[in-house]
């Protein structure tokens, strides 16, 4: 059941001076892989928001993955025992697992990341039982494109690299603000003189 990927990663010099502290980074990527952990988990959560309703023609999570619907038979007794009409989801606790970082195996370290499987017998059980109709451990294409994202960020800005993301998109955010008031003012200023010629 276990997967594995690899990356590699290609530095342009522009700045000597900085490189010691990109290496010393590269040494050390446990806290990208804390953060990607995190983002996994929010990821996963959108996985299971797709399978609502999905019990009789089944849900395409992923561009590769596709749940299978459930057995008529499974079906029924879902509804009698009131269960939700998600794939993957009876009790609840397999998508909790799968989406609390808290509740998944994680052994991280500076040069490997392995994590996934749910610390539960039984919720591990589960997605070992179903892995050939609804396989739910995966490396989806959103999950890739955020450990670019978070590797590219934890290498360029260091520590605290998600709290200064997030400072910088406040800040950007804020410059389009401003500038869409000063666009508004200047057509205000505008429309105002308008009646003076």
């Amino acid at each position: 059941m276990a997967g594995k990927t690899s990356f590699s990663i290609q530095i342009d010099v522009k700045n000597a001076e900085v490189f010691e502290e990109i290496k010393e980074r590269f040494l050390n990527l446990q806290p990208a892989y804390e953060a990607f952990v995190e983002a996994w988990s929010e990821i996963n959560k959108d996985m299971f928001e797709k399978s609502e309703g999905g019990e009789m023609m089944g849900s395409q999570v992923d561009p590769d993955v596709f749940w299978q619907p459930l057995s008529a038979a499974y079906r029924k007794a879902k509804q009698r025992e009131g269960y939700p009409d998600h794939l993957m989801v009876a009790t609840g606790d397999l998508m909790r697992a799968l989406t609390d970082p808290d509740l998944v195996f994680q052994a991280l370290g500076p040069q490997d990341a392995v994590f996934g499987s749910p610390l539960s017998p039984d919720d591990a059980d589960k997605v070992r039982y179903n892995w050939k109709t609804r396989q739910s451990v995966f490396f989806s294409f959103p999950d890739q494109r955020a450990l670019k994202r978070i590797l590219k960020d934890y290498l360029t800005m260091g520590e605290g690299f998600e709290q200064k993301r997030a400072e910088a998109g406040l800040a950007a955010v804020r410059r389009r603000a401003e500038a869409s008031q000063m666009e508004v003012d200047f057509q205000n200023d505008l429309g105002a003189d308008a009646g003076v010629w």
